[in-house]
């Protein structure tokens, strides 16, 4: 699909995922072309995004750039099987490139730490075992690849009549950038910014700071951009990127009151209150969610009550070898 002139849509396949797609993003000009994010990597999306080049008249050999939004597999996947057919140099923010090894090579020391970390936040024994096996499954459809460009934010990438601006908006993950064109007011917002969901933001032992903090401010950050259309890492591409940025943050607002108001007064563990609390847009019970969405909804319950604890309607104790949360 053409967005705008010279920039395209690309629908890569997420095997059994509700999502369905990633979105692939390619600017062809006539010094090469780039690509922002890659897809999982499995036979099937490599084949669909030949297929799409092709439709478009441009192939594998033309990347010069592959821009890596961020780090999570459906985004980084390919993106090793496609530097080994080209020439293209992959970049990515630091402070996912810091996180590739422990994430997707020796990733043991990190399943131990969120056991321990989910022991800490309440999580009985029984639970925590098929929640850290649910991501194991994961490392299939990855194939790591260190950048050969390590970013900042604030860096141009030009390449063309294409001038793009690399914002760091962390909260998603760590290091997630977006990418904003300027004179065509377009903004690569990966899963910073998405049209009808918003993205998981969880918080554990990797993190230096409260990613929903993080978040909210990079949030507000882009939403002082002249952008006419956002091109996110899922769903439709869509204006009205100020309007759409209010909502989430009037959604996380909803949230953190719905999680003081699920206390009554009481103390309670991140668990806990993750088990309380609606979620998928107030349809679905934790109880219902599978392993790994279980596990989702604790670490991103953890950054909502630590700002709760920031903004002092909480107080946070350690009893016991468990972190326990209370109205102040």
């Amino acid at each position: 699909m053409q967005i705008h002139p010279n920039v395209f849509r690309f629908k890569i396949p997420l095997p059994d995922n509700p999502l369905g797609f990633v979105n692939v993003h390619l600017i062809k000009t006539d010094q090469g072309s780039i690509l922002i994010d890659a897809g999982w990597n499995t036979d099937a999306a490599y084949q669909a995004l030949l297929e799409q080049m092709d439709a478009i008249g441009t192939s594998v050999d033309d990347l010069r750039y592959i821009v890596l939004t961020h780090i999570h597999p459906d985004h980084f996947g390919l993106a090793r099987r496609l530097k080994e057919s080209c020439q293209a140099q992959v970049i990515m923010h630091m402070a996912d490139n810091m996180m590739i090894d422990e994430d997707y090579v020796d990733y043991r020391k990190v399943l131990s730490e969120m056991d321990h970390w989910l022991a800490i936040h309440g999580v009985p024994d029984q639970l925590r075992m098929p929640m850290n096996n649910a991501s194991r499954g994961i490392g299939s459809f990855m194939r790591p690849i260190k950048p050969d460009l390590v970013v900042n934010g604030g860096e141009h990438l030009i390449l063309g009549e294409f001038d793009l601006e690399i914002i760091w908006t962390p909260g998603h993950s760590p290091g997630h950038i977006c990418l904003y064109e300027r004179n065509y007011r377009l903004l690569f917002s990966g899963d910073h910014v998405l049209p009808k969901t918003t993205p998981n933001v969880s918080m554990h032992t990797q993190m230096l700071s409260n990613p929903l903090v993080d978040y909210l401010n990079a949030l507000e950050q882009v939403a002082e951009l002249d952008v006419e259309w956002v091109l996110p890492g899922h769903d439709d591409a869509f204006q009205g990127l100020k309007e759409r940025v209010q909502v989430i943050l009037d959604h996380h607002e909803e949230n953190l009151a719905t999680m003081l108001a699920a206390f009554e007064n009481q103390r309670k563990t991140a668990f806990e209150i993750a088990t309380i609390i609606p979620w998928t847009k107030g349809r679905t019970s934790w109880r219902n969610l599978d392993p790994m969405n279980q596990r989702f909804a604790i670490t991103e319950t953890i950054p909502h009550l630590e700002l709760l604890v920031a903004r002092d309607l909480l107080k946070k104790t350690l009893h016991n070898g468990v972190i326990w949360y209370e109205p102040d």
